[in-house]
C-alpha cells in the first residue's frame, strides 16, 4: 500500500503550524538567504513526516511493532495526520496486546479533522461498528461522506453500502450504485462485487446480468472471497456467462481455500454425489464437510 503526501498551498502550510506567522512581515524581516532557509524548513516538514510514517509501516509489516509504535506516536504527537491515522490503526488492531479502540478512535478523529481521508473512513467504521465510540450511524455516514468526497474508494464503497441497506439513511439504490461505480472504477474489489450484485438485481441501475458477471469477475480476480463464490455459482448456472463446470469448480475451490464456508459446503456436496464433472470422492466430501463445520464454529467465536 502506498501512502501519499498531499501537497498543500503555502498558506495552508502556514496555518497548520502552532505559531501564527505573518507572511508579509516574515518576507520583509528576513534576508534573502534566510527566506530560502525558512521555505526549505516549511516544505521539508511534510516530507520528513511522510518518510517517518513509511518507515513505521515497513517495520509494522515486518512485525517490529515496538519501533513502529515509537515512530507513529512521535509523528502523531507533533500533529502529523498521517502519523495520527497510523497510530489509530496500530491501537485498533492491538498488535502489542489488547485493542485500545477508544484511543484509536480519538487519534482517527484528530487526523480526520485535518482532512485525512483514510482516517475519516476509519472513524466512520468506528461509529458504524460501535468500536471505541457509541454507535451512531448518522456520524458514520458523515465521515464516510467526507472521505468519499475526496475520492477515497473504501469510503465510497461504505457510503454505497449504507444507501443500499438503508442503515442510518433513507434507502436509495441510485445513490448506492453511484458510489459503488466511483469506487469500482478505482479497481476497489469490494465495490466491484457490490456493483456487480446491483446489476444482477437491477437495483439503481438497469438489470444487466452479463455486466454483473464482468464486475464480479474483476473482484474475484483480485481475491475478494465473496465474489469468488458468486462467480462460481454464475459459471455453474450460466448466469451472465456460459455454463462451465470446470470454471465453477475452480472458483469454488479458490473461495473455499480463502475461507468461504458456503463454497466448502458446495464442494462437499459435489464430491459426495459426483457433480459438475468431478468423480465421486467420499474422502474429499468428508474433508470439506469437516472443514465447513470447523469454519462455522470458528466464525461464532
Amino acid at each position: 500500500m502506498r501512502y501519499i503526501v498531499l501537497h498543500k498551498p503555502i498558506n495552508h502550510l502556514f496555518s497548520d503550524m502552532k505559531t501564527t506567522i505573518c507572511i508579509r512581515s516574515t518576507w520583509r524581516s528576513l534576508p534573502l538567504a534566510g527566506v530560502f532557509a525558512f521555505l526549505s524548513l516549511v516544505f521539508a516538514l511534510p516530507f520528513a513526516h511522510a518518510a517517518g510514517v513509511e518507515e513505521g509501516w515497513r517495520l509494522y509489516r515486518q512485525g517490529d511493532y515496538g519501533k513502529a509504535y515509537l515512530i507513529f506516536s512521535e509523528g502523531a504527537e507533533k500533529g502529523d495526520p498521517e502519523s495520527q491515522y497510523a497510530l489509530g490503526v496500530f491501537l485498533a488492531e492491538g498488535k502489542q496486546g489488547k485493542r485500545e479502540e477508544t484511543q484509536a478512535a480519538a487519534w482517527f478523529r484528530k487526523a480526520a479533522d485535518r482532512g485525512n481521508a483514510r482516517a475519516q473512513n476509519s472513524l466512520g467504521d468506528m461509529y458504524d461498528q460501535s468500536r471505541g465510540v457509541k454507535q451512531d450511524l448518522g456520524h458514520a455516514i458523515v465521515w464516510y461522506r467526507k472521505a468519499a468526497e475526496q475520492g477515497y474508494a473504501p469510503a465510497q464503497d461504505n457510503l454505497g453500502r449504507m444507501y443500499e441497506s438503508g442503515r442510518g439513511i433513507k434507502r436509495d439504490y441510485v445513490k448506492a450504485a453511484y458510489n459503488y461505480i466511483n469506487a469500482a472504477n478505482q479497481n476497489y474489489p469490494q465495490a466491484q462485487y457490490h456493483l456487480g450484485m446491483m446489476y444482477a438485481r437491477g437495483w439503481g441501475v438497469p438489470q444487466d446480468v452479463p455486466r454483473a458477471a464482468e464486475w464480479v469477475k474483476k473482484s474475484a480476480q483480485q481475491g475478494y472471497v465473496e465474489a469468488m463464490y458468486i462467480l462460481a455459482q454464475m459459471y455453474e448456472n450460466g448466469h451472465g456467462v456460459s455454463k462451465n463446470s470446470r470454471e465453477a469448480v475452480s472458483w469454488y475451490k479458490k473461495a473455499a481455500d480463502a475461507g468461504q464456508d458456503k463454497a466448502m459446503e458446495r464442494l462437499a456436496h459435489i464430491y459426495m454425489i459426483g457433480d459438475l464433472g468431478e468423480a465421486q470422492n467420499m474422502t474429499l466430501a468428508q474433508a470439506w464437510t469437516k472443514k465447513t463445520r470447523d469454519t462455522r464454529k470458528q466464525q461464532k467465536k
